[in-house]
């Protein structure tokens, strides 16, 4: 196993789990391991699709602390209000496709809230 590989690993906390094969690791250790396999590239964009789906409380909030650390720009499709809060600075609300706000989350969750 390379070294940055490792490090990525001990990062999305599955440093015990670097020799098992994928059908071994639970969905949130599969998850946690791709995320691990992007970090391990070291990208200048990070694009993740629902990364906090399949993962229990302990493993999100290592997830959500992690990506704190990236300084690069990221990009991040979810359902997950309280991890974009605490990531996204800017948000995009899509509906059928189309943007329908563009704006700090804040302003964007406020604006769901108000709908409810």
């Amino acid at each position: 196993m390379q070294l940055f590989t490792s490090h990525a690993l001990e990062a999305v906390g599955l440093k015990c789990c670097g020799d098992k094969a994928a059908y071994q690791l639970s969905g949130g250790q599969r998850r946690s391991a791709a995320i691990a396999s992007v970090l391990s590239m070291e990208p200048n964009i990070l694009v993740l699709d629902e990364p906090s789906s399949n993962l229990d409380l302990k493993a999100r909030r290592n997830l959500i602390d992690l990506l704190k650390t990236f300084h690069h720009t990221i990009i991040v499709a979810t359902h997950d209000i309280e991890m974009a809060q605490e990531l996204c600075p800017r948000s995009l609300l899509m509906e059928d496709g189309k943007i329908i706000a563009d704006a700090p989350t804040q302003e964007i969750i406020q604006l769901i809230q108000s709908q409810f």
